[in-house]
């Protein structure tokens, strides 16, 4: 007996809407890329906690034409992402987000596919993407998109590291270990 591939039906930004507005799909984080949607994840409370920690220090660093998403989504490419949190220029009045200057995933259980978004932020030219790993203790900064690839990435355990936009710096070895 052949085995057959089931097909994927691939869905774009406006049939996602259309499914949330009928009632089709529960009111849940959820992730669009290439045309596959994907459910994200609940949060574990390590995660959430470094969540909220970056979260109370982006907003008191950054200026006031910036604004800090929280689990929102960013509308690249033909799709859509959802990362822990972004910075976007504001807008008024509030408008879907298609610009970032920094994108974070806190990653703790779900490793495997915050390391694959790294090349579907460069693809979409966020300048600055932060992979807060949780298990291995450490940030890794992806700097500088070109192609599709960021042509800058470091890892950081400790020491300060500049938040896009300007501010306070973050603490990454105090941030990592209120992470718990």
């Amino acid at each position: 007996m052949a085995l057959v591939a089931a097909p994927i039906h691939r869905l774009t930004v406006a049939q996602v809407d259309g499914l949330l507005e009928a009632g089709l799909l529960e009111d849940r984080r959820m992730e669009l890329v290439d045309g596959i949607l994907f459910d994200v994840v609940p949060p574990n409370p390590p995660h959430s906690q470094t969540v909220a920690l970056l979260n109370r220090h982006l907003v008191r660093a950054l200026p006031d034409d910036l604004q800090v998403l929280v689990q929102d989504a960013l509308f690249i490419h033909d799709g859509f992402l959802s990362p822990d949190l972004f910075v976007a220029p504001f807008s008024d009045p509030p408008v879907r987000h298609r610009v970032a200057l920094l994108a974070i995933e806190v990653t703790h259980t779900t490793h495997r596919r915050d390391v694959q978004k790294a090349e579907e932020y460069a693809r979409a030219s966020v300048p600055e993407y932060w992979l807060v790993d949780l298990v291995d203790r450490e940030i890794v900064v992806h700097r500088r998109p070109v192609d599709g690839v960021y042509g800058e990435v470091a890892r950081q355990r400790d020491g300060l590291l500049d938040v896009p936009g300007g501010g306070t710096p973050v603490d990454v070895g105090t941030l990592l270990s209120a992470a718990g």
